[in-house]
This record gives structure tokens, C-alpha cells and sequence, in this order.
């Protein structure tokens, strides 16, 4: 099918109707019929043309026919010359009740043969859509985000705008991750992709070339795109047309764009239940062990890994071949390791940022300049490489005689060392002062030069000695030294000048080369941490080359930092965020002097461990008091991070800081042989990531299908950008709620599920309470309004109903978000197995709804239980098996890392039901933060419900 949405098409008439149409011409007088096809075409004809009505979606037949009201839609589809089958208008009935276009009662009695049509199910029978894609609109309405909602359906319904061109796919992929800006959504990259060209069509409409050439740029298919342009005016017009739907006609506006892209993926999954995934069981908890061991010790969110590398050959010889497999424009050089084993290791630069612009130079919401790509830190070449091996790109390096190769080494080498060829110096001005740290374990005391936020700030070493060096400098370069201007041509990436900013002088690197209608280069002031942007009237070089190297001989004296361990509190937005609050407190704290320990620095970032503000009447720990306010939450480092942190440890008392040493170490640069110099050219397997995960459904259709993504979505590539963190019922004592079962409900009378194969079994990894629940049963409210109104001509004014939800939604993602350890159920896709005793009604004393599945609307509301005061002896006894079982493997694994013996318990932990693979893995889980909380949580819960001795709880 060309699309999903309903239109006219052009296709093949049947024998029948040809002969039908023979029959005129004999009408009047006799007549010949003249078939413009082949003999041979025409035989291969249906013989009758399929009817409408098969041809159709039923889910839009039963709509129509709700529509003319007469009668159920079993009654009147079955008087149709060819009836649809009795079980997929039954399955039709359901999925319109499961997506709101129907409720689950006729006249206020409930029927599964047949239910009222609601307001949204009238507005999606008018429209040319799918129902979800209609629910999708509907939903966008409702949250203000029509336009944006509009797009979307319409992007998904039609044949991608996308285009991706045989040679070009993997550009094709980069620029459709520039599109979704960050978010990894097709839907959203439909946005951007829609907008800038909407932008841009009254200069296309005055010249197609142009529009030709930016669409080609861009890997946008220009059909496809004037097609959803005319789809996309055809649902506007009909919107305004029956039901009064003008798009940008709210008053209510989303003022911070990361609350309205939490708006836009709550309509998205609301519209597409029950189509939900998770990650898979084969990687639902990554090993850090096993993980830093697969790429010996290299940093995951920077490395992939490939394969097959032969034995026999000198591996040094091949690296330059080996980096040049994979191009440098996306994301810069990468850098090849070896090891004792096969495998090849390759590093790439730490950037996840777009370099592409847009159409008119200009930035908009879902676009373009300097956006971010993918989420969390990992590296955008990462994501480049994996999508290299999906597309069955060749990773094909030349190979020399094994002997041959080794012979070359060894005459480079000699020459090398006879001509004392070495690395090139590195000047001072490109290490860090850093370096001149003398011990890993003293407290650094520390003076911040530029703040933008808690996790990406700027300092200098506070002491006397560093003081004066910067005095020095500053005079230095102030008042001695004579500049001559640069030229465009002259400027290179990466490269050190004067600056002139804000009528001082500054060493700066060149970071960039910005595009606009004032060519501007954004510069790094590497003693201040300041990114400016500047015009080339104030770049200039030294002139003497003496004072050059001078100035070049002080090393960078700013160095950026973070504070270790804690990140922004979770609060439902597209990416943690900082709010205005904390960045104000830490600006207060931090532009004084301040003390802390370094946890670790990787690719040139310090993260701070303990960072104190020194005052005389306080001393205050900056992370400790973000995390008491609920500013921050606590965080894992990442593998890098923990890797460098225990390498620390293990020169903690050093005379001289080891750590820095690596940049000093020398390494041959051996030119790789070409392919006319090779002996055979050998193909590499990869590249893989011990990041990579698949997905699986979870509703129960789809928990034993196998889940393919295809290949053009951005997600082709799907990484773990959070590896550390693992990913309605109640317990037997109901004390607490641990889980939930979703879907379109269950028969009251034998409590057999509604649609048993789109439910939904869910296990909590966060704490939810009653007060929760009456805070989404508000929402549930006020969507059971907009979705079937009292008022049949529709909502009205909607701006109360829109005011309120957005209120509601942005109070319940602000919360905190408290982790709790998963709990299995064991009776699972089982409704009503809360005794009647113990539910709690969530209407007023005195309503008739006396029962979950009880009243007419769309979004039941959430019935609550009378939650138990005291947990049972039987889970009182097996919380304290789970802990004490993790108390007594962590004291034999601790002793056993000093002798000889092994530990014979099963490597598992009983609290977060994980299994691991060896002493070290489960060692690190212990000390993962959430399995901490979890334990600290657990252990509190258990105090409280406990009655045997206290004792008991004081071992654990």
C-alpha cells in the first residue's frame, strides 16, 4: 500500500468491468472495442474487481456506519452483498473502544458487540486517517500541540519524505538524526524536516532548482513532501470545516520547550498503545565488568570494537588504514588501539554535535544549528560506525606478507632511530596545568572563571604560585608583545591566537567556523573557559616568533570541571535539566573559592568528588546540599570515569601525578601500505558495541515476537545511553502498589479480559502511592471531557480544559522520582485480583459507579486499595533472607579477593534479581547507587514492619 490514509488512486480496471464497458458500444448501432494493452496484460486481469468495503479499513467502516445510526454495526455490515467476517468487525469494535473512538457501553449498558460513538470518533470517521493517527491529531488538539500532532500523523501516513539514496544511505541517516534534533523519534524528525521546508516554499515556489538542490542536500523526496503538504491542508480544512478546529488557535502556549517535548511524547504514546517496548532480556542490565572487559578498559560511550584483525601481522603498520575506514566529516579523526588479542579498538572524538545548517541559515525548535543529535554522552561516531555495519559497509584494510610487513616495521623503525625521528613535541600551551598537580589524593583548592552549569563549568588552581602565573601572563600578553592581523585563509581548527574581546586580550582556540550573514569563529579563551564568538577583525597572530613561543610556553591555566556523582533531578523533560534555582545557588557557591578531590578527568573534564565552598563562617558541600534541597539526585559516573578514578587510586601518594604521562608517550606514525602494494586485502567483522540492545514488546501479543526496527528509522542504531540504571499490583500483605495491569479492562461478570491480547503486565521501578494515583485519575477526568463532552457540538471553549492539563502534567513530572527495586507478581495478566474488600473507590460515597469497569467513560479512573499497615511475617522473613544473603556475599567475596579460595554462592543479587558472571561484577553492582538505595530503602521498610528482634535489622 502507497499510503495509509483514504484517496483515490489510479489502477488496473477488472475483466468485468471492461466488459461492462464494452456493452455501450452497441448502444445505438453496431461497434468495435479497441483494448489498448496487450492480449497477454489483459488475461492477467482480476476477473472482478474486489469491493470497497474489503478494500477499506474496517476499523473506518464500523466508524461510517456508527455514523448513519442505524443500528449495530454487526446488523448493518452483515446486510453488505459481501459482509465482512463476524470476528474482525468484532476485533475492529475493540480496537475502536481501545483507542476512544467508541465507549464500552450502549445507552449507558455496557456491550462488547457494539458501543456509542464519542465526540473524537465522530471527529476521526471525517478524517482520511487511521484512528490512532486521528487520535494522534485529536490528542494534539487537546494539548495544544495541533500543528505539531498534525504533522506527525500525516509524516506516518504517506510514504516517507525521507529519501535514501543506494550510495548515500549513510548520509541519508546522519541528516535525518540532524532532523529529529536529539530526540531519536521519527515522528518528531518529520516536524523539522516539514517545517524548514514550509519555511522556505515561497522562495521555492519562485524557484524550483533551488528547492531541487537543498531537497537533494538534504535527502528529502520532493513528491513526498507536496503530497503531505496536501494532506496536511486537507485535515486542516476539514478540522475547521465540521467541528470548528483552527490549528494555532490556543491561548494556552508551552513556554519551556523541553515541558512541550514531554507534551509531545505523551500524545505519541497515548496514541499508539499498545505498541510499547522495552528493553530486551538478553541486555536488560549491563555488566560494567564485562563491559570494560569486551573493550579492554576503553571507554564505552567512545569505542567500538572490530574483529579478525590476523595474528601474524605487525598491527602498528595498519592503524592509519584502519582509522581511515570511517569518515572523518561526521564526527573528526578517530583513533585506532591493539591489543594481545584480535580485536581492534576505535576511539572517537567526544562529540554528539551537528555541524549541518539550516536552509536560511537561521535556528528553529526541531532544527538545525550546533543541535544536539543523540541522547546522553555518547559519541556521535559511535552511532556513525554501528550504522556503517547495518548498511553492509566493507571494512577492508590492505595487507602485506606477513614477513614482509614485520621487515618493514623493523627498517622504519632503524631509520627512525637513526635519524632520531620522533614524535612531534607538544608544545607546553596544548597540556594542561593540571599536570603539575603533585598527588592524586590532596585536596585541590580552586577559583571557577565561567559557569554554565553544574556539570559543565570552568576553573583555575587557587595557590600563590599559580596566581602569579596568570599576573605574568595577562601583563604579558596585554602589554609585550606586537600582533599582525590574520587572514580567513590563515585560520586552522584547533589552532591557538590573540583574541580581542571586550577590549582585552586572550590566548583562544579556534573551535569553529560559524555560518550566517556575519561570518563569525567561536574560540575557546583557554585560561578562562569563556566561548565567545568573534569577527576576523579581532584574531591576530604574534608577530616575533620568539615572544610567540613565549607565550606558548605557559600551559592552559582553565580547565573545565563537573561535580561527580549527582546529576539534575528526573522530572519527565526530553533531557535532565538544571533548573534556574540551582544554577543561581551554585553560581553563589562556586565563584568563590572552593575545595574538592578529584574523583577523575576524562577527555579533559574534571569531575570534583566533595567539592566544599571555603567560607570563614561555613563550610558547605555543594553536592550534599543540592541533593538535601532536591535540586540534584545521585548519579553513577560513567565507565570512563570509574575507570580513571581507580587508576587514581592506585597512584595515590605518588611524588608525581601518573596519570598525565600518557600524553608524553611516543608512538611510531607508520604510513599503511596502499592497495597496489598489498599482498591480499583482508575484511574486518564489526564494528560492535557492547552498548547496543535490542527491544521487545510488552503487551502480550508481542512478549514472544521478535522485534525488528527497520532500517531507515533513526533508531537503527539503539544504544543504552543510561547503562548504569536497570530498568498496577500489589504485594500479598498489600502494603504497597508494585505493579499494574493495563489494557481495555475486563467483564464484570466473568472477569475475563476485554482484549486479553493487547493487555499489558507491568512491574514499578518507582515508588507509586494513592496520592499518585488521584493525581492521574485528575487527568484522566478532564481527558474523559475533551474526549466525549457533554455537549454534543463539541468542547467549547477548550482553554480551561487545556490550562488544567497542562497544570496537572507538569505537577506530576516535577516530582522527585523515587526508585524502588521491581517486584515480581506471579498471577499475571489477572484482572480484578484485589479483593472487593479492599479497593477504594475513587468517586464520591454516594456514586453509582460501584466497580472498576463500572460507567460509561473512555479513561476509568484508577480505583485505589486500603493499604495494609503491617507486611506479613512470610515477606517480613524473606526481606530479611534477600538481605542477609546480600550482607554474607559481599563479606565472602571481600575475603575471598585475598586468598585462594572461591566463593561457592550463586553470583546473583536477590533484592534487584540480577545474575552475574563473576565476583568482580557483582562486587560493582554493590556499589551501584541504585542498588544502594534499594538496599537503604528495603532495609527502612523492613525496620518498620519487623516485630522480631531489632538486632536483627542492626546486622544487616
Amino acid at each position: 500500500m502507497r499510503s495509509n490514509y483514504s484517496m483515490l488512486i489510479m489502477s488496473w480496471a477488472s475483466k468485468s468491468n471492461c466488459n461492462q464497458r464494452a456493452g455501450r458500444v452497441g448502444r445505438v448501432a453496431n461497434g468495435h472495442v479497441y483494448r489498448l494493452i496487450p492480449k497477454l496484460k489483459f488475461s492477467d486481469l482480476e476477473d472482478h474487481e474486489s469491493p470497497e468495503m474489503s478494500r477499506c479499513s474496517l476499523s473506518r467502516v464500523v466508524l461510517m456506519s456508527k455514523m448513519l445510526d442505524m443500528g449495530t454495526p454487526k446488523e448493518l455490515l452483515a446486510s453488505a452483498l459481501d459482509p465482512p467476517c463476524l470476528t474482525n468487525i468484532i476485533l475492529a469494535i475493540r480496537t475502536l473502544k481501545q483507542v476512544g473512538a467508541l465507549l464500552p457501553t450502549v445507552n449507558g449498558v455496557n456491550s462488547s458487540m457494539d458501543g456509542d460513538i464519542t465526540y473524537m470518533g465522530k471527529v476521526m470517521a471525517q478524517l482520511p486517517l487511521e484512528p490512532p493517527m486521528s487520535k494522534l491529531i485529536y490528542f494534539g488538539y487537546i494539548f495544544n500541540i495541533l500543528n505539531e500532532a498534525i504533522i506527525m500523523a500525516c509524516g506516518l501516513s504517506i510514504k516517507s519524505i525521507f529519501s535514501q539514496p543506494f550510495n548515500q544511505r549513510l548520509d541519508a541517516y546522519t541528516q535525518k538524526l540532524t532532523w529529529a534534533n536529539y530526540s531519536c523519534s521519527d515522528p518528531i524528525a518529520y516536524i523539522g524536516a516539514y517545517q524548514s521546508w514550509l519555511e522556505s516554499k515561497p522562495e521555492f515556489d519562485q524557484n524550483r532548482n533551488v528547492e531541487r538542490s537543498l531537497a537533494s542536500k538534504n535527502y528529502i523526496q520532493l513528491s513526498a513532501m507536496r503530497e503531505l503538504y496536501d494532506l496536511i491542508n486537507d485535515v486542516s480544512n476539514r478540522l475547521s470545516r465540521h467541528f470548528g478546529i483552527v490549528v494555532n488557535s490556543g491561548k494556552i502556549k508551552w513556554i519551556k520547550p523541553e515541558v512541550k517535548a514531554m507534551a509531545d511524547k505523551l500524545i505519541l504514546a497515548g496514541s499508539f498503545y499498545p505498541n510499547y517496548f522495552i528493553r530486551g532480556t538478553s541486555n536488560a542490565y549491563m555488566d560494567e565488568h564485562e563491559v570494560l572487559k569486551t573493550l579492554n578498559e576503553h571507554d564505552p560511550y567512545r569505542t567500538v570494537y572490530l574483529t579478525g584483525f590476523p595474528k601474524d601481522q605487525p598491527k602498528q603498520l595498519y592503524k592509519e588504514a584502519i582509522e581511515s575506514l570511517f569518515p572523518q566529516q561526521f564526527f573528526g579523526k578517530p583513533t585506532a588501539y591493539f591489543c594481545t588479542s584480535n580485536k581492534v579498538y576505535v576511539e572517537f572524538p567526544m562529540s554528539n554535535i551537528s555541524n549541518r545548517t539550516s536552509n536560511n541559515g537561521n535556528n528553529n525548535q526541531y532544527g538545525e544549528q550546533e543541535s544536539q543529535l543523540v541522547p546522553g554522552d555518547i559519541s556521535y561516531g559511535v552511532y556513525v560506525a554501528l550504522k556503517m555495519r547495518k548498511l553492509n559497509f566493507n571494512f577492508k584494510i590492505p595487507l602485506l606478507k606477513p614477513s614482509d610487513a614485520k621487515e618493514k616495521v623493523e627498517l622504519i623503525t632503524q631509520q627512525m632511530a637513526a635519524q632520531e625521528i620522533t614524535q612531534k613535541d607538544v608544545l607546553p600551551i596544548q597540556h594542561c596545568i593540571l599536570e603539575e598537580i603533585e598527588s592524586n589524593n590532596r585536596a585541590t583548592v580552586v577559583t571557577v572563571t565561567y559557569f554554565e552549569s553544574v556539570d559543565r563549568f570552568w576553573a583555575q588552581l587557587m595557590d600563590e604560585k599559580h596566581s602569579s602565573i596568570l599576573i605574568k601572563l595577562w601583563k604579558f600578553v596585554n602589554n609585550e608583545i606586537s600582533l599582525i592581523k590574520t587572514s580567513k585563509n590563515d585560520l586552522e581548527i584547533g589552532d591557538i591566537y590573540i583574541v580581542i574581546y571586550q577590549e582585552e586580550k586572550y590566548r583562544g582556540k579556534l573551535m569553529e567556523s560559524l555560518c550566517g550573514p556575519k561570518k563569525e569563529y567561536k574560540f575557546l579563551l583557554i585560561d578562562f573557559g569563556e566561548t565567545v564568538q568573534l569577527c576576523i577583525e579581532n584574531i591576530f597572530n604574534i608577530k616575533d616568533e620568539d615572544m610567540k613561543n613565549k607565550v606558548y610556553s605557559f600551559l592552559k591555566l582553565a580547565f573545565q570541571c563537573k561535580i561527580a556523582k549527582i546529576r539534575a533531578p528526573i522530572k519527565g523533560q526530553l533531557k535532565d535539566y538544571w533548573s534556574e534555582e540551582t544554577r543561581t545557588i551554585v553560581i553563589d557557591k562556586l565563584f568563590k573559592k572552593v575545595e574538592g578531590t578529584i574523583y577523575s578527568i576524562v577527555g579533559g573534564v574534571v569531575s570534583f568528588e566533595d567539592l566544599t565552598f571555603i567560607d570563614d563562617e561555613e563550610t558547605i558541600s555543594i553536592s550534599v546540599y543540592l541533593i538535601k534541597n532536591k535540586l540534584a539526585t545521585r548519579a553513577e559516573e560513567s565507565f570512563a570515569s570509574k575507570i580513571d578514578h581507580e587508576k587514581r587510586l592506585e597512584h595515590i601518594g605518588c611524588v608525581k601525578n601518573k596519570m598525565h604521562q600518557k600524553s608524553n608517550v611516543s608512538c611510531l606514525n607508520i604510513k599503511s601500505p596502499t592497495t597496489d602494494e598489498s599482498f591480499t586485502i583482508h575484511n574486518l567483522k564489526g564494528p560492535f558495541s557492547p552498548l547496543e540492545m535490542s527491544v521487545r514488546g510488552i503487551s502480550r501479543n508481542s512478549t514472544s515476537k521478535i522485534i525488528k526496527i527497520e532500517c531507515q528509522s533513526v533508531n537503527s542504531v539503539l544504544l543504552d545511553s543510561e547503562p548504569n540504571d536497570y530498568n498496577e499490583r500489589y504485594n500479598p500483605s498489600y502494603t504497597k502498589i508494585i505493579g499494574a495491569i493495563c489494557g481495555l479492562g475486563y467483564n464484570p461478570d466473568t472477569y475475563s479480559p476485554l482484549f486479553e491480547g493487547n493487555d499489558i503486565e507491568i512491574t514499578f521501578d518507582t515508588v507509586i502511592d494513592l496520592n499518585f494515583l488521584n493525581k492521574i485519575n485528575i487527568i484522566r477526568k478532564l481527558l474523559n471531557k475533551c474526549i466525549n463532552p457533554d455537549d454534543v457540538e463539541g468542547l467549547g471553549n477548550i482553554f480551561q480544559i487545556q490550562h488544567s492539563l497542562q497544570m496537572s502534567l507538569i505537577h506530576i513530572f516535577s516530582q522527585p522520582t523515587k526508585f524502588k527495586g521491581p517486584e515480581p507478581y506471579t498471577r499475571t495478566y489477572m484482572w480484578s485480583g484485589i479483593p472487593k474488600s479492599k479497593q477504594q473507590s475513587p468517586y464520591h460515597e454516594h456514586s453509582l459507579v460501584n466497580h472498576p469497569m463500572a460507567g460509561s467513560d473512555v479513561y476509568k479512573l484508577l480505583w485505589g486499595t486500603n493499604l495494609s499497615q503491617k507486611m506479613s511475617a512470610t515477606e517480613c522473613k524473606n526481606l530479611m533472607f534477600k538481605l542477609n544473603k546480600i550482607k554474607r556475599l559481599e563479606e565472602c567475596l571481600s575475603f575471598n579477593n585475598f586468598t585462594s579460595k572461591q566463593c561457592l554462592e550463586e553470583l546473583k543479587c536477590p533484592l534487584c534479581d540480577l545474575m552475574f558472571s563473576s565476583t568482580v561484577s557483582i562486587l560493582k553492582h554493590f556499589t551501584n547507587y541504585q542498588h544502594s538505595e534499594w538496599y537503604k530503602l528495603t532495609k527502612e521498610e523492613l525496620q518498620f514492619h519487623y516485630t522480631g528482634p531489632s538486632q536483627d535489622i542492626k546486622n544487616l
